[in-house]
């Protein structure tokens, strides 16, 4: 068991450190249309897989579905919902290949599932190359035929993930006829998760879609370039240690009270560390693979914040998944909603009354994360105060 834990880490691991070297390669490059095109895609990607997935996966885990129970519904899920998600899209003429969207988003979702049904099952290596190995497939494939062919390369190294690795599940699948109202219960119990899991991927990247509807080509670029550097290196090692944290927690318990208050300081400590570390990173990298005047001063120091952020969040992350009952995950997830209001909104405002369209996505981002925080460990505070197990 341990020898496939750690396996599936370095799985993991390989995974995070192929898209950072995409996303470093990206933007290193002094197109700043394809480093905007690229930062909008992703975006748009990650957080309208949310939209089609409406939680099933977290339902899968939470009550331990048989894939074959819902496989074939599932596809029809994923397809009219992908469909619908690109069409809202087209309503605002955004800069994104659509029909690639489309593709992406259906096998996106179908590698989560797969991710999903897995872990549960703990096939843990094939689990992460489910979600993390389609990402070394896609580097294989830009560095083969150009970062320009990201549209193209992306659905496929999905696709190919999806379809080889999960072959045995296609053919059996047409055998089962899935109950739709058991199905309907999936969906009610993955709504729960939902909410939670889309506030999470909208503070993480919904700054491209506000930029790129305002069509701030130079500032979308000058940010994704910026994240890239101060803050995704980082999130690698913020993985590593939710991956810890998280199972722990849930194996032990009991455990939950003593784990907080003896290690909150050390953790604390460590957290201020590694933004420090970002910062002086961060303004490494843009020097050797930018130049100096690409730096943004205010912005380095912004995220080098938003990476400690980021990783306060890992305690309330891993405290909610492991202890709260779902009335305390709706209340989470209501208040982090709101905040996720409130930081378009502040966008806006700030967008209108300064023209500085980085200095308010900057101050949005900040906002959004100071709230998470603010509202995760209010959450934990509930947790220690009801003692839920």
């Amino acid at each position: 068991m341990r020898k496939s834990i750690y396996l599936s880490f370095i799985v993991n691991i390989s995974g995070l450190l192929s898209l950072f070297i995409i996303d470093s390669l990206i933007a290193k490059s002094s197109d700043t249309v394809l480093i905007s095109k690229w930062a909008l895609f992703k975006s748009t990607i990650f957080i309208g897989v949310m939209f089609v997935l409406l939680g099933l996966d977290q339902a899968i885990v939470r009550l331990k579905i048989k894939l074959d129970e819902i496989f074939g519904l599932a596809h029809v899920q994923f397809f009219l919902l992908s469909a619908i998600v690109v069409g809202f899209l087209s309503m605002f003429e955004m800069n994104i290949d659509y029909l690639s969207a489309f593709f992406t988003l259906f096998f996106l979702a179908l590698a989560y599932i797969l991710f999903a049904y897995y872990r549960l099952n703990m096939h843990y290596i094939l689990a992460q190359i489910f979600i993390q190995g389609w990402k070394i497939v896609l580097l294989f494939l830009l560095l083969t035929f150009g970062f320009y062919n990201f549209e193209i390369a992306m659905p496929l190294s999905i696709a190919l993930i999806v379809l080889l690795l999960g072959f045995s599940h296609y053919k059996r699948f047409s055998i089962y006829q899935p109950s739709l109202n058991n199905y309907k219960k999936y969906l009610i119990t993955g709504l729960h998760y939902f909410f939670s899991m889309l506030t999470l991927t909208l503070s993480l990247y919904a700054d491209q879609l506000l930029l790129n509807y305002d069509k701030r080509t130079e500032e979308s670029s000058i940010l994704f370039t910026h994240i890239t550097f101060f803050v995704s290196p980082i999130a690698i090692i913020l993985g590593f240690a939710g991956f810890v944290i998280g199972p722990y927690l849930k194996n032990n318990p009991e455990k939950k009270r003593v784990f907080f208050h003896r290690f909150f300081p050390l953790y604390l400590l460590l957290g201020l560390g590694l933004a420090v570390f970002s910062y002086f990173l961060g303004s490494a990298l843009i020097r050797y693979l930018k130049d100096e005047a690409t730096l943004q001063p205010f912005l380095a120091l912004a995220l080098s914040g938003v990476v400690f952020l980021r990783y306060l969040y890992i305690f309330p992350s891993a405290y909610i998944g492991s202890f709260a009952p779902n009335s305390l995950i709706r209340q989470v997830s209501f208040v982090n909603l709101i905040g996720i209001v409130a930081y378009v909104t502040l966008y806006f405002i700030v967008s209108r009354m300064t023209n500085d369209y980085l200095l308010s996505i900057t101050l949005s981002i900040l906002f959004v994360w100071i709230l998470r925080i603010l509202n995760g460990y209010y959450a934990i505070w509930l947790i220690f105060q009801n003692d839920y197990e």
